[in-house]
């Protein structure tokens, strides 16, 4: 016997077997007698000399079966005297099986002496409502007691729609009067004759966990009526077959069964009995080697009920009943106390503190508990798999009427190492169910808000590890894509509130359908601003073409299609667009961006190719980029996944490469490629080992063709600058960068995605984020908006100490042509303009002001005459006020040689003639009269109080020799002036 705590639990008797509970009493026999206890030592004594072998707690009273089977009938009432047989009258030789209790009554069939056969009997334990209800005949002789796995005091029955459940030649409908017993059918028609290992009822259905040869262990329902039992797919694209389900229970008039699934391995399951209602009810550990067995009973502490059944008069008081009644009181069993153990109320808060635990696997990792569980605890010991399970929302735990609670924890009991654990089922608080939008109820996609917590990276982890990733919006609410009812239920299992955003949700409907219609080559459907796969890959080839001493483009390799044809597409080569001027030598410091590597986020590729042509385009015209591709090297892979993308541009939610190896034939196949990164792959939570899961991390890192690409060229484009550890910092002289746009979230995303331990060179790897953000207005931390593993930011810096970035770009990932061409692409080509100028140094530069709005009193001047240049230097532009700021101390001048080539400062003066505020304008007349005819490229950079130089800009400055005619019209030959005017 068992309170659920150490001390509370003890033998009752030396010996003996446990036949069941009534009465809130346990009741077994010993040495030939009856016993009974109430969980006290003196509340446990013998109560008859006959022994019984069955319990049931029935309207009438305790009632016993006082003879095994195949003897003269009898039943045994108790009373204070020891109790009395009850007859059933008749010429009844026998009882022929006992066959289920169902709202306080007992069924039962019973052989006539004079035809041999059975008939059906019903029972509440009195003389007066002891009754058959058929006529003896075959069909009643081949029922047998239908009891799998619930094994409940009492053994209550299972019935819905005025049956309940029996075994026959297979399975048989029982009428609840007797009037028919019907063998299921399964949908085909044929008979459902299954070996059933679990049932439960729950609301109006059956479920089983049934093993038939055609299928293996599924899970089943039925409402016992005609034609009303079918195999139930509980997870449509996860296991068609022998699912082995497993701990199935009721709870809280819903169904949980531990059940296998591609996408979440086995976990805890829950349904109403419909499709819509049917999800995952929490992930305890993610992917798919999760919770590998299932060995554990679990019982839910129900509500406490009058104990008449509802609707259904008490039987206190009945004429000829030989013991006596129970009370006709109103008084719940929740408020009763049970004799030597505390009121259910007090019991109720006492367990109250694990309630907000799913515990369904022998598997311990950490024990909860007040005190020292080896003394007397007055909180129950609990196991739990995984921190994340804090979120899960407060459950209702409440005492049971039908068996005292000592009854419920033996029963519930799992053996381990460490003693006897009380394992419950706990239901969802209706507050919580009623708050999630009700109209999450089709097939998805959904754009929803929840409320969370930006502190609880628990919570916000396991979000984004189910819907890939997540915004946060101003006011603290996060905005999620939910792709489809699987995602929906995991993040209900985290007990995630969510409210459907309607207007936004159909807007992305709209775009699906228009998408579905198909998409030509040179255009996307309601998108002309974002090129297809071919126009992206055109473009650049384009790009090198006519610009040759400036680009290169560079076949890295093929995608995974390519690679394996007659998987759905021809697959495509992959392209890096390398820009620089080829005429300069090096070495240069290398920036390094990916575009496209998450298919349906239409915005990043088109940023990437945008960037190129800014670069190429403003190349002689624009000083910035000019300088930028001089000295520098930028390498953009604009559709590291072309692949998947193509499959987005048809309307699909496509996110991962098209690898169908995983989840093979379906729209959730493919490898999350930012997952399958090589620096501490699948570590820590971050990513799914789930194959249909959109954060599917892959069979190993480095299992993808268009991740494999992507690092080596990384391996060869950056230096290795730091160890493979997470401790040791990279030099503060380190050059490179790598920024993976992404979208959506408005958020500048940095190392360590997978802990919360910033990593060695943290401060200037934030202070470079900020940098960036300020530009588009973005926010910018340290790691993820929860937990990531195998991602491109952290190979980056793990492995060659290169600060690596990743950028949501905007607010969804079909974003409007109008938002992208007027705020998503102006802001942040200005980001990345000016990003790449922190390349050289990106540890080090941020830190300082920037210099821009440069301007010339003339952009051309002769040689010897004075030109003034102006420029602010600014040392505030950071998205965040966290970061420091100092005044500006000295701002300096380079003509055509920049510092880091050894170029000569010119020092520049403040406008306002002191150098004493954060933000300064500053100027210099220049001298013109050594410079040589022709274009010069002028450098400004800001110094702040601590002594950090910030990143240059430059601007052009023309100086001539003073000619008019550059012809030679000035020196008076003719000849010269009438072949340039072509006269004759």
């Amino acid at each position: 016997m068992t309170d659920g705590t150490r001390t509370g639990t003890r033998p009752l008797t030396t010996g003996g077997a446990l036949i069941g509970a009534a009465d809130d009493n346990v009741y077994f026999h010993q040495a030939g007698a009856l016993w009974r206890s109430d969980g006290t030592a003196e509340g446990t004594r013998q109560v008859a000399t006959d022994w019984a072998s069955a319990a049931y707690d029935l309207d009438g009273g305790p009632l016993f079966l006082r003879s095994g089977l195949g003897v003269p009938l009898g039943f045994h009432q108790l009373d204070d005297e020891g109790g009395a047989l009850l007859p059933v009258p008749g010429d009844w030789h026998s009882i022929c099986e006992i066959l289920s209790q169902i709202d306080g009554l007992l069924y039962f069939t019973a052989r006539s002496a004079e035809t041999s056969s059975c008939a059906l009997w019903r029972t509440d334990g009195t003389l007066q409502q002891t009754v058959a209800l058929s006529e003896p005949g075959e069909a009643w002789d081949d029922l047998w007691q239908f009891q799998y796995w619930i094994d409940k005091p009492g053994r209550i029955g299972l019935s819905v729609n005025g049956r309940f459940l029996m075994g026959c030649n297979g399975l048989c409908a029982v009428a609840l009067d007797g009037s028919a017993v019907e063998p299921l059918v399964d949908q085909t028609g044929e008979p459902f004759a299954p070996n059933v290992e679990g049932s439960i009822q729950t609301g109006s259905h059956v479920f089983l966990a049934a093993d038939r040869e055609d299928v293996g262990w599924e899970l089943w329902i039925t409402d016992l009526l005609a034609g009303g039992t079918e195999l139930f797919d509980y997870s449509p694209g996860g296991y068609s077959s022998d699912s082995w389900i497993a701990a199935l229970v009721s709870a809280g008039g819903r169904a949980y069964f531990a059940a296998p699934d591609a996408r979440f391995g086995r976990e805890l399951w829950t349904s109403d009995g419909t499709r819509s209602g049917t999800r995952l009810a929490v992930e305890s550990k993610p992917g798919i080697d999760s919770f590998s067995s299932y060995s554990t009973y679990a019982y839910q502490l129900s509500e406490g009920a009058s104990s008449s059944s509802p609707g259904r008069p008490s039987t206190a008081g009945r004429s000829g009943a030989t013991t006596s009644s129970r009370s006709s009181t109103t008084t719940s069993s929740a408020d009763r106390a049970m004799p030597g153990r505390a009121p259910c109320r007090e019991l109720t808060a006492r367990v109250a503190t694990i309630a907000r635990f799913f515990v369904f696997t022998p598997r311990i990792n950490a024990w909860k508990h007040g005190p020292d569980p080896s003394q007397d605890s007055t909180t129950l010991p609990v196991v739990r798999e995984e921190p994340r399970l804090n979120s899960v929302p407060p459950h209702e735990v409440r005492c049971s009427a039908v068996a005292p609670l000592p009854i419920r924890l033996l029963r519930a009991g799992v053996t381990t190492t460490l003693g006897l654990l009380a394992v419950l089922v706990v239901a969802p608080s209706s507050t919580a169910q009623s708050a999630t939008d009700p109209s999450l109820t089709d097939d998805g996609p959904w754009i929803v808000r929840a409320a969370a917590s930006p502190g609880d990276r628990d919570l916000l982890g396991a979000v984004a590890g189910i819907v890939g990733h997540l915004k946060v919006e101003d006011d603290g609410a996060l905005l999620l894509h939910v792709d489809d009812a699987f995602e929906r239920d995991r993040l209900l299992a985290l007990g995630v509130v969510l409210e459907l955003d309607r207007a936004e949700t159909d807007r992305v409907r709209g775009i699906l359908e228009q998408l579905r219609g198909g998409a030509p080559l040179r255009t996307i459907p309601g998108f002309s601003c974002y090129r297809t796969v071919e126009e992206t890959l055109a473009r650049g080839a384009q790009i090198a073409a006519d610009h040759p001493t400036l680009a290169t483009w560079t076949d890295l390799g093929d995608s995974w299609e390519k690679q394996n044809p007659g998987n759905g597409g021809d697959g495509y080569d992959l392209f890096v667009l390398r820009l620089t001027n080829a005429a300069i030598a090096g070495p240069k410091p290398d920036f390094v961006v990916l575009g496209g590597l998450h298919a349906r986020e239409y915005t990043t590729a088109e940023l990437a190719t945008r960037f190129a042509e800014l670069l190429i385009d403003g190349y002689g015209v624009d000083a910035d980029a000019t300088w930028l591709l001089d000295h520098h090297e930028i390498h953009l892979v604009l559709q590291v996944n072309p692949d998947g993308r193509k499959r987005a541009e048809s309307g699909l939610l496509w996110r991962k490469n098209a690898n169908n190896d995983h989840c093979g034939n379906t729209n959730d196949r493919g490898i999350d490629l930012n997952r399958n990164f090589d620096f501490e792959w699948g570590c820590c939570g971050g990513s799914s080992g789930s194959a249909c899961s959109t954060s599917f991390r892959g069979p190993s890192a480095r299992s993808e063709p268009e991740a494999i690409v992507v690092m080596d060229y990384m391996d060869g484009v950056f230096p290795d600058q730091r160890p493979d550890d997470q401790v040791t910092a990279a030099p503060l002289d380190s050059e490179g960068l790598f920024i993976d746009l992404h979208s959506f979230g408005e958020v500048v995303l940095s190392s360590w995605g997978f802990t919360t331990t910033p990593p060695p060179n943290g401060q200037g790897i934030l202070t470079l984020a900020r940098k960036y953000a300020y530009f588009p207005d973005y926010f910018a931390q340290l790691g993820s908006l929860g937990t990531v593993d195998g991602a491109t930011k952290d190979y980056a810096y793990g492995r060659l100490g290169v600060p690596g970035y990743t950028v949501e770009l905007g607010t969804t990932f079909f974003q409007s042509c109008t938002d992208f061409e007027n705020q998503i692409a102006p802001d942040n080509l200005d980001a990345l303009l000016h990003i790449a100028k922190n390349v050289r140094t990106p540890y080090v530069t941020p830190s300082g002001p920037d210099a821009y709005d440069l301007a010339l009193s003339a952009a051309s001047v002769h040689v010897g005459e004075p030109v003034t240049l102006s420029a602010t230097v600014d040392d505030t532009r950071y998205d965040s006020l966290a970061e420091p700021r100092q005044n500006v101390a000295a701002a300096e001048l380079y003509v055509d040689t920049p510092p880091w080539d050894g170029g000569t400062p010119l020092a520049m003066l403040p406008g306002d003639g002191l150098f004493d505020a954060t933000i300064e304008g500053v100027e210099l007349e220049l001298d013109t009269s050594a410079l040589a005819p022709g274009q010069h490229i002028l450098f400004v950079r800001g110094q702040d109080a601590d002594g950090n130089f910030g990143a240059p800009s430059a601007i052009f400055l023309d100086v001539d020799d003073g000619s008019i005619f550059a012809d030679g019209f000035e020196s008076g030959d003719t000849t010269s002036w009438s072949s340039a005017t072509g006269a004759r």
